[in-house]
């Protein structure tokens, strides 16, 4: 199947207590989703994003986003209630605005993020991910703005969770999961848990 996309968005913030915003963007977004075979499948998503973020706030900067990004992910169904997949994505950012004391940007990312999914015959899964995030950026060192590399850092970052929900009874389900984070401006591990109840009456 072949699925293409066109966003433009034209915004003006005026709520913020510092100033203002207004952001132009024009995001073109093409997936196309093959059938390999009965337990093997393909998606490849495409992205070009245009976007302009004009602030009138003291000791930010605008920012002139040029974004290029390509994502392949291969899907395996060795069994119905199993599946393993892994995807790798290249991403290839600049930013074109530039002051006296601050030179246009680049930022190239390299991605890696296999999965494995456990389904339990309608009463619930068991879901783990690994993902590995590479940032290379032109100049080094500079502070990167959130629309570059998909908010990641410059650096190498590491991301693994694991979630695991059960529907007990037909109106009580419960949920865990497991977030770790480690990020190269970063000394520490991240760690994150919850866990959920939820009945319905």
């Amino acid at each position: 199947s072949v699925r293409y996309r066109f966003t433009a968005l034209r915004e003006l913030n005026q709520q913020l207590l510092e100033g203002s915003s207004k952001r132009k963007q024009a995001l073109h977004e093409l997936r196309l989703t093959f059938a390999l075979s009965p337990k093997l499948s393909s998606q490849t998503e495409l992205r070009l994003n245009n976007e302009n973020v004009y602030v009138n706030i003291s000791g930010r900067v605008n920012r002139y986003v040029r974004s290029r990004s390509a994502e392949v992910e291969i899907s395996y169904r060795p069994r119905p209630q199993v599946e393993l997949a892994n995807a790798a994505a290249v991403i290839y950012d600049r930013d074109l605005y530039q002051t006296e004391k601050r030179p246009q940007l680049s930022v190239l990312a390299l991605s890696l993020r296999p999965r494995m999914t456990y389904s339990l015959r309608g009463k619930g899964r068991l879901s783990s991910e690994l993902e590995w995030v590479e940032v290379r950026a032109e100049p080094r060192g500079q502070t990167l703005p959130y629309e570059l590399a998909r908010g990641n850092r410059e650096g190498t970052t590491l991301r693994w969770n694991l979630a695991f929900e059960y529907r007990v009874s037909n109106n009580v389900n419960f949920s865990l999961s497991y977030l770790g984070r480690k990020e190269a401006d970063r000394a520490q591990i991240a760690h994150l848990g919850k866990m959920e109840m939820r009945a319905g009456f």
